[in-house]
């Protein structure tokens, strides 16, 4: 092989390598995000237990804030994992199904 070959062969595997770390960086993020999800998804139907509850009761009972509370309602609805209950003041209520 000449060097021009040599440079361009090694330029190419040091490439190769870069984007093999980045992709296995991305794994691991995406893992890691995986696992959040699952947690907070967790919390909220654990939060939920048998009882019908308001967001502002799961938010307090799953340690989270409001937002991301409905936020995980509004989802689990959508999926079918839990259903609107009724009303309690001006607060909807849900349940798990």
């Amino acid at each position: 092989m000449d060097q021009e070959t040599t440079r361009n062969t090694s330029r190419a595997l040091e490439q190769l390598k870069r984007l093999r770390q980045e992709r296995a960086e991305d794994g691991r993020r995406k893992a890691e995000r995986q696992k959040e999800q699952n947690r907070l998804q967790k919390a909220v139907l654990e939060a939920l237990g048998d009882a019908e509850r308001t967001v502002p009761e799961i938010a307090e009972a799953a340690g989270l804030d409001a937002r991301t509370a409905l936020w995980w309602v509004t989802a689990l609805r959508k999926y079918n994992k839990v259903e609107t209950a009724g009303k309690r003041g001006d607060y909807p209520t849900y349940r798990r199904k």
